[in-house]
């Protein structure tokens, strides 16, 4: 199974930016657990004169538009908690995906990476510890502070015999291929 990086295209398609400068650091309270019960909707605006793509990224969270969510839901599940977001100037909601699943999949061993104290590593060439991905769809890495989201080859099967748009699904993107 291919692992990719959760990876948007903004030279082609619009871009999000959060509105309130103060909340520009939102992602860092997303940290694998549960936000429904306290969450207020983020404000944000398009960037971008481009087209319209399906799938964001605000601060390395997923977002979809409602079209791209209905195709994904059912197969999100408990491991992806769904918020919604709000475009300014706009009555359109976006959904940014707070994604729940960290799993310890991580394989130190086989990886490259470079450490230094108090950082998260800065991994150069990922490796997966062998049958760890199982059927997940999307999921993140302690190891990265929740910097980014990785998807599997199952998610972007998805996106491409649905024809989504903004997802950059190509060799630049491919972190690992694993059992």
């Amino acid at each position: 199974m291919r692992i990719y990086r959760y990876w948007t295209n903004p030279s082609n398609y619009r871009h999000l930016r959060v509105v309130n400068r103060e909340l520009v650091m939102f992602h860092y309270e997303l940290n694998g657990r549960r936000v429904a019960g306290q969450w207020i909707p983020i404000e944000v605006e398009l960037g971008g004169r481009k087209r319209m793509p399906d799938c964001f990224d605000l601060g390395g969270q997923p977002v979809l538009n409602e079209r791209a969510l209905q195709v994904f839901r059912a197969l999100l599940g408990e491991r992806v908690e769904v918020l919604p977001i709000q475009v300014a100037k706009s009555d359109q909601t976006l959904f940014l995906l707070n994604v729940l699943d960290m799993p310890d999949c991580f394989d130190y061993a086989q990886a490259t990476y470079e450490t230094e104290d108090g950082l998260p590593p800065r991994i150069t060439k990922y490796r997966f510890k062998s049958g760890c991905i199982g059927d997940r769809f999307m999921f993140r890495l302690p190891e990265t502070w929740m910097a980014e989201t990785l998807i599997t080859e199952s998610f972007t099967k998805v996106v491409i015999e649905n024809d989504l748009k903004g997802l950059v699904i190509n060799q630049s993107t491919l972190l690992d291929d694993v059992n």
